[in-house]
């Protein structure tokens, strides 16, 4: 072909591509216009043609890319087609990697491959595709020109993409940059021009969505404003504007409900009704559109109280759903908003049968919603609180357990930065809160407290719930404050209902329910004995509370009746009856405004003024205000449901009136079975609070004891009252607060063994002690049960218990307290360990269950039976219980040898004459200053002493010692001898005596019966000494455990040895020189009797960590040292080192596998508080808790020369030759040798001195 021909070829090419380039996009167009899919087809066999016929290098080449890009795009929007968008990106990749940076389609076509990865994302919604339609829709927009009229179709593109990365990833970035770049389009967009209104509609869109999630009001009202704009520029007949009136009446409730303007609720109505009479019927958004309307109206109902508003959104709600087709996505929120405008209804009139339909509705909503659904959080945290709201109204606890569980799921699903995370959170914390006050459970408790301060730390700064958020948390610190008494926890609950005030202003609806929690909390503390100026700001904010509530204010009976209680609570101190009668005019007015139906209201109104009237009868006594107080009491009763954790504080308060009206008129035997009748429903009460329900019981079996002594329900009510003992002083509480908590409790297990005393039950008697006093050391003790036969034959199972049991005891020993200063992180970090702490009991009571489900271990762990603690008691001896209640005093021998016990009445004694004897020792040990070891160069030896606790001389009352040993002995101890029939024997040769431990109870417990007797020399001197070697044991428990758990031999050679202390130098007390030669002389004796021993002396630089190690490796302890015994705090108790002090905290958390002997040579090393439990915490209590087997210990200050001399003497006794073999030794003759060091302390002395009696009685002995 010549090149003519050519040039003709080439020329007709050009044409056919010229008309091929004109056609093409024509076609394009028309589809574009018209949808007809064959207009594509044309389009794409021309470019397919011109394909064909044009080279690559050709300059219009990338042009029919771009071409070919457009079709795949265009026929992806009909078909859908994943293939063509693949195809369209992978031409529109062809052309924009092959045009110059110059050409100038290259921006229009990075638009369109960045447009095609955006679609084909709406499809498969992978991120990346999304990344990349921003980076190559980005790069279209730097190259072109910023007057080009195609940068605001660009831009829009942009921002659409940024809003959807947004909704895949929460990034507030992306939505900060879809807004701009929407903003952007918008402002270069002309105003005819017809996508003006979508532009706008899309920003507002975007704008609302960060002001969900950010609560910022400015991003509401240009939200409102864009929506607005839109909807002027479009006609009423336009497809979109429904929809669109829809968004801009979304906006508007939202403002409504964050700001609470009439104004914005009403457009929002209108704006909602004018998008509802613009949809046919048959339309799809209709259901969407009718509940908007209906929670726009019910949001007007909930501030106006008109009912017609509510009514018509329930039927709007109602409606959508009927026109919801099964199965329809919209389904789940169209009944979530049908349960939500019930619910709100419900809290509008309290009628239940519309909160039992916003649980019906709201339940179906999240059964039908899948799990992705974006809405499902709000749902279920709605239909948690509908759960809550139920409880509320009917007591039933059930309703909590639903709550929790969808609160919990709620909170769970919510995605991070959720602005209404927070809220939920509140919700779930409420949840537990109210179960908490039904079961005391410690780990809901926790739990709520946690949940609150994490709703607090999600708040942003300045976010208008930080009030509610704050208030919330100062309720729950306030219910822990009334069950621990914990000081840090009111002034926290204080400081954050201050600032709640604070932060609200006056027009606030929930201003007033602030400032009652803020009432409620000073007037706890002013009751603590706080400063007045307490109880003056309560009332002041309790009136403020009930002056800003309006006339109609829901919560407004609430409010008065929190006032007449404040009032009232100063009248106590006053005796001002005109104060009261304000009070009573008060509450008389809230329970007028309060419905007879309104539950839980009306049975608090109705017990507020029962307590008035009652304080007014006891100040008048008349008669009539007691007949009305009960009255009220059993109006409030009848309302209460079965079951709800108010129930059994009603019923017991019911019989302390029913008791009082008794009193008053014994003559009605009636009113008598009425009130013992009350206090025992209260008691047997399912559900209620385990502390409310030991009152009533306490109430009952004591009065049932003292009225009806020989019926047969005094042993049921005591066996109630003690089981409940036990039952508030669980595993899930740390020791220390176990120690406050029993201390309230403390006379009922006395109680009730005085009762099976006096029915000829001693062996109830014991098991009752048991129970109820040792629980201290008992969950202890359980804690580290040896599981010999169940590491037999359930090896797995006794793993499990060994670590949980470890697990437990770290946890139960001690916890930092909270305090206000600490950071919100630091609080929440406790929290964490506390509820901790309530998931291991909970693992620990699902193991006992499991375990005691075994054949054979029924009763593994179970309080014993008499019978089972007979098995173990020494095999020789007695062990003698001496309870003491305001009532009697017996004793209760119990011995191996006999099968039951032997009960001694003991009429002589009395609590009166124990408490008058202990003052009397008391005051003569101040009086010769025996709280403190002293150093040498005191002038009476006897003086020179190791305690640190400094007290000031009072009146000494000369033979005042002599008098109370010969008290103890005739009135206790004589006759206890003398019942046992046990001989009188040469003192002299104790290894002829037998054993007696003695298990004193209540104040007795600080008396040195050991040394009871007469000592004259006039005529004659007596005493136990004469009879028995005498020990002490915390409780029998804890002796039968020493006896059942007899060492093995194995390690006996390698750990057997003493370690010496002394700590002579200690910083901060007085110097105690004598320690040194203690120590040192035990050690010389200890060499050459061939016993291994390591001495440590002050001057050795040994931290308390070092020497916790070193007690671990010998069988032995000898401690030369200052001591202090912690009144407040007994777990404080402590023996003082050169390098810091070693508590009872600290000892007791230790487990020493091969203890043995442990000598504590110090002061008040086993004085324990007279506020305490009635078991002894004390040192030497906590050593043998710690795995010593026996302890000698001091009731008060030993003289420090004198130590020296007791030491010698009994360590030479223990060590005599026949007891030390190979340098083997174990300290079983440990009360033998004390009792033999003593006696010659006392032949050393002037034995029928007081000074010498004072300085030998303090030695004691503890175990086995």
């Amino acid at each position: 072909m010549d090149n003519h021909t050519c040039a003709l070829r080439e020329e007709r090419i050009e044409d056919t591509l010229e008309r091929l380039k004109k056609d093409a996009p024509d076609h394009i167009k028309r589809f574009d216009e018209t949808g007809d899919i064959l207009e594509l087809d044309r389009a794409f066999e021309l470019i397919q043609k011109a394909l064909q016929l044009i080279p690559e290098d050709h300059t219009d080449f990338n042009w029919w890319l771009g071409i070919l890009a457009e079709y795949h795009q265009a026929r992806a929007e009909q078909t859908n087609s994943l293939e063509d968008l693949d195809e369209a990106i992978l031409v529109g990749h062809r052309s924009v990697d092959s045009a110059p940076e110059d050409d100038e389609e290259l921006p229009i076509r990075l638009h369109n491959l960045g447009f095609a990865y955006q679609s084909r994302f709406d499809l498969s919604h992978t991120p990346e595709d999304l990344d990349r339609a921003i980076s190559f829709s980005k790069r279209s927009v730097l190259l072109t020109a910023e007057d080009d009229t195609d940068v605001s179709v660009v831009v829009k593109i942009i921002g659409l993409a940024f809003h959807k990365r947004f909704e895949l990833t929460g990034s507030l970035t992306d939505l900060d940059e879809a807004i701009a770049y929407t903003q952007r389009s918008v402002d270069r967009t002309v105003d005819d021009d017809a996508d003006l209104p979508t532009r706008l509609n899309d920003l507002g869109w975007s704008f609302e969505c960060r002001f969900e999630r950010t609560r910022n009001v400015a991003d509401l009202a240009e939200s409102i404003a864009m929506y607005q704009r839109a909807i002027e520029l479009i006609p009423d007949d336009n497809e979109d504007l429904p929809q669109w009136l829809n968004n801009v009446a979304s906006s508007l409730r939202a403002r409504f409900e964050h700001i609470g303007e009439l104004a914005d609720i009403n457009e929002a109505i209108s704006f909602a009704q004018r998008a509802v009479d613009l949809t046919p019927l048959c339309d799809v958004n209709l259901p969407t559109l009718l509940s908007t309307l209906g929670l726009a109206l019910q949001s007007r109902s909930e501030r106006t109280g008109d009912l017609a508003d509510s009514t018509k959104a329930i039927l709007l709600a109602t409606t959508a759903v009927e026109l919801t087709p099964a199965g329809h996505a919209d389904l789940p929120a169209c009944l979530n908003n049908l349960g939500l405008s019930f619910n709100r209804r419900f809290h509008c009139t309290g009628n239940v049968t519309d909160l039992t339909e916003a649980i019906t509705f709201g339940g179906r909503a999240v059964e039908l919603a899948p799990e992705d659904d974006t809405e499902l959080p709000i749902m279920l945290s709605n239909l948690g609180a509908a759960f809550t709201s139920r409880f509320e109204h009917t007591g039933d606890a059930a309703n909590l357990d639903s709550a929790i569980s969808f609160g919990e799921r709620a909170v769970r699903l919510s995605p991070e930065g959720d602005p209404d995370l927070a809220h939920r959170l509140g919700d779930l914390g409420t949840a537990f809160r109210y179960r908490f006050k039904c079961t005391e459970n410690l780990e809901d408790l926790a739990e709520a407290i946690a949940v609150h301060r994490r709703a607090l730390q999600r708040t942003p700064e300045g976010g208008t719930s930080i009030p509610m958020q704050l208030n919330d948390l100062a309720l729950v610190l306030n219910d822990r404050y009334d069950y621990t008494d914990s000081v840090a926890d009111l002034a926290e609950a204080i400081s954050c209902c201050e600032k709640a005030v604070q932060l609200t202003p006056d027009d606030q609806e929930e201003l007033p329910s602030y400032l009652h929690t803020l009432s409620t909390s000073l007037l706890s503390r002013f009751v603590r004995r706080g400063p007045v100026t307490d109880y003056t700001n309560a009332v002041a904010s309790a009136q403020r509370a009930v002056d800003l509530a309006p006339v109609g204010h829901p919560r407004l009976p609430t409010l008065l009746g929190s006032l007449g209680e404040v009032i009232r609570s100063q009248v106590r101190f006053t005796g001002n009856l005109v104060d009261l009668a304000r009070a009573i005019a008060v509450e008389r007015k809230a329970l007028e405004l309060s419905l007879d139906s309104d539950f839980p209201t009306r049975p608090n109104l109705l017990v507020r003024l029962r307590s008035s009237l009652l304080l007014r009868f006891h100040i008048t006594g008349n008669i009539a205000d007691l007949v009305e107080a009960i009255s009220l009491n059993e109006k409030a009763v009848e309302l209460t449901p079965q079951g709800h954790p108010d129930l059994p504080n009603w019923l017991y308060h019911l019989g302390q009136l029913l008791y009082t009206s008794w009193l008053a008129c014994q003559d009605d035997p009636d009113r008598l079975e009425a009130c013992l009748s009350a206090f025992k429903s209260a008691a047997v009460a399912k559900g209620g609070l385990p502390r409310a329900r030991l009152y009533a019981a306490g109430h009952w079996a004591g009065l049932q004891y003292d009225h009806c002594p020989h019926s047969s329900e005094v042993m049921t009510a005591f066996d109630f009252a003690v089981e409940l003992v036990s039952l508030v002083a669980g595993l899930e509480k740390t020791v220390g607060h176990r120690i406050n908590q029993l201390r309230e409790y403390r006379g009922i297990p006395l109680k009730a063994a005085a009762a099976a005393c006096s029915l000829a039950r001693p062996d109830r008697a014991v098991e009752w002690l048991e129970r109820g006093r040792c629980l201290v050391w008992g969950h202890i003790s359980h804690l580290r049960t040896p599981t010999d036969q169940l590491e037999l034959e359930h090896p797995d199972l006794a793993r499990s218990l060994a670590e949980l049991s470890k697990q437990l005891e770290n946890a139960g020993s001690s916890r930092p307290e909270i305090h206000i200063d600490m950071a919100l992180s630091e609080k929440i970090s406790l929290e964490k360990e506390a509820r901790g702490h309530m998931r291991l009991v909970q693992k620990w009571d699902n193991l006992i269950g499991t375990i005691q489900a075994l054949p054979g271990f029924e009763q593994f762990l179970t309080p014993l039976p008499y019978s089972s603690l007979m098995q173990h008691l020494p095999d020789s001896g007695f062990v003698v219980i001496v309870n003491l209640d305001d009532g009697r005093c017996d004793a209760i021998a119990l011995s191996f040898n006999l099968e039951d016990p032997i009960h001694i009445a003991l009429p002589d004694f009395s609590r009166e004459k124990c408490l008058e004897y202990k003052r009397s020792l008391s005051a003569q040990l101040s009086f010769h200053q025996l709280h403190a070891r002293g150093s040498e160069g005191d002038s009476n030896d006897y003086l020179l002493s190791r305690s640190i606790r400094p007290h000031g001389k009072e009146k000494r009352e000369r033979g005042t010692i002599c008098t109370i040993l010969r008290s103890l002995w005739e009135e206790v101890v004589k006759p206890i001898v003398e019942a046992l029939n046990i001989p009188k024997s040469d003192p002299t040769s104790p290894q002829h005596l037998p054993r007696i431990w003695w298990c004193p109870t209540g104040v007795l417990s600080f008396l040195p019966i050991h040394a009871a007797g007469i000592y004259s020399s006039s005529v004659g001197s007596v005493s136990i000494h004469d009879y028995a070697v005498s020990s002490y044991t915390p409780s029998v428990t804890t002796l039968t455990e020493l006896v059942r758990t007899t060492r093995s031999p194995k390690n006996l050679r390698a750990l057997s040895g003493i370690l010496l202390t002394s700590q002579p130098n200690a910083p901060g007390v007085p110097p105690i020189t004598g320690t040194t030669r203690e120590v040192r002389s035990i050690s010389s004796l200890a060499r050459e009797r061939g016993v291994r021993v390591r001495k440590l002396e002050g001057d050795d630089a040994i931290s308390i960590d070092e020497y916790l190690k070193d007690m671990e490796c010998y069988s032995s302890l000898h401690l030369a040292c200052h001591a202090s015994q912690n009144a407040v705090d007994p777990l404080q108790s402590r023996f003082i080192f050169h390098n810091g002090s070693l508590d009872l905290g600290t000892i007791i958390r230790k487990k020493f596998e091969n203890a043995d002997l442990a000598f504590l040579s110090a002061c008040e090393t086993s004085t324990g508080e007279d506020t305490s439990t009635n078991e002894a915490v004390h040192l030497a209590a906590g050593m043998l808790a710690a795995g010593y087997r026996r302890v000698v210990a001091t009731m008060w200050a030993i003289g420090d020369s004198q130590a020296v001399d007791v030491a010698h003497d009994f360590y030479s006794y223990l060590w005599r030759e026949r007891n030390v073999s190979e340098g083997e030794f174990d300290g079983s003759d440990s009360a033998y040798a004390l009792h033999h060091a003593v006696l010659q302390l006392r032949q050393r002395l002037d034995m029928d001195s007081e000074k010498a009696l004072l300085a030998w009685i303090p030695y004691v002995h503890f175990g086995y």
